[in-house]
Formats: C-alpha cells, structure tokens, sequence
C-alpha cells in the first residue's frame, strides 16, 4: 500500500506545526528552513496546481504557469525575512505586472 502526500501537508509535517494553519505564522529562520527544504524537492515531486496552492497559501502569491516558476517563488517568499520592530511575519508584495517580489522595505523607499 503506497500513500500520496499534499505539498502542504508535507511542509507542515516538515516544520512540525501544530495544525496546517501555523504554516502561515512561522518565524523567520523557520521559514528558512523551509526554504532549504523545497529546495530539495524537486518540481516534479508536486503538481503545478500544488505548488501554486502553497504559495498562494503561503505568501500570498500570485499563480505560475510552470511548477519551477512557482517553487521558485515560493523558495524565494520564503526566504524574504519579515521587517518591523515586532518581528510580526508580513508577506512580499508582488508586482501585479512583472510578479516579482518586493520586500516592505522596498516599499517604504519609493
């Protein structure tokens, strides 16, 4: 008997969340981590339809049309530390037009 597993659920089991939900408020190094995880994955481990899920789940991303484009965006999102005094998780923004990222201190400099 084989048994499939979701990209998502993989991450989770990864990190060792509680619960699925606690993917979203993961510290930075945790984040990190998981970074260096995907990039062990290769993209043909997921479905295009997986790999978007996670980084719309998770980095509130916009989806790709390849799975390489969207692991790499999500490696990448992943990878963005979060900014503030509080340490508080914000996500990157993406450019609707070019859909790359930008991390909130590129915000506050234009």
């Amino acid at each position: 008997m084989m048994f499939q597993m979701s990209l998502l659920d993989a991450m989770y089991m990864q990190t060792n969340c509680p619960c699925l939900s606690d993917l979203r408020r993961l510290h930075d190094w945790q984040k990190a981590r998981l970074a260096r995880s995907l990039e062990r994955i290769p993209p043909e481990a997921a479905s295009l339809h997986e790999w978007n899920d996670a980084l719309e789940y998770l980095a509130k991303g916009p989806p790709q049309q390849t799975r390489e484009a969207a692991r790499a965006l999500l490696i990448t999102a992943l990878s963005v530390p979060a900014d503030g005094a509080d340490g508080a998780y914000r996500p990157p923004r993406f450019s609707p037009r070019s859909q790359n990222i930008q991390t909130n201190e590129e915000d506050a400099s234009t």
